[in-house]
């Protein structure tokens, strides 16, 4: 319901790098069990634009837990793995991925939804 903590741990830098606006923005923490995965889908943005309105929309995957067997995420065709806690990587707006565990430990990421700043 309120991610001003994690925007808090995030901080405001981060922000900054990512080139979207802190206060115009959604962080999600996801936990992915073995054998959870969201399919093949593009996003909708519609939790944030519930929330904040229309706009000019980035998203970003962030590896919170390191990287174990089975962990992945597929933007378009390129399947990402191996990551250390705090990869971050853009999901461009209408392209295609999926993320998934199929291991045997928990995944963690964030997603982070804001307006360009």
């Amino acid at each position: 319901e309120d991610d001003a903590e994690l925007k808090y741990l995030i901080g405001s830098e981060a922000f900054e790098k990512m080139k979207i606006k802190k206060d115009a923005s959604l962080v999600r923490l996801l936990r992915y069990d073995p054998g959870q995965c969201i399919p093949l889908h593009t996003d909708s943005y519609n939790g944030f634009k519930n929330k904040y309105g229309d706009g000019d929309v980035k998203r970003f995957f962030v590896a919170v837990s390191p990287w174990d067997w089975g962990h992945f995420l597929q933007i378009h065709d390129n399947m990402i793995h191996h990551w250390a806690p705090g990869y971050t990587v853009e999901i461009p707006n209408e392209i295609f991925h999926l993320s998934g565990n199929c291991g045997i430990t928990p995944k963690y990421t964030l997603t982070i939804t804001g307006f360009v700043a």
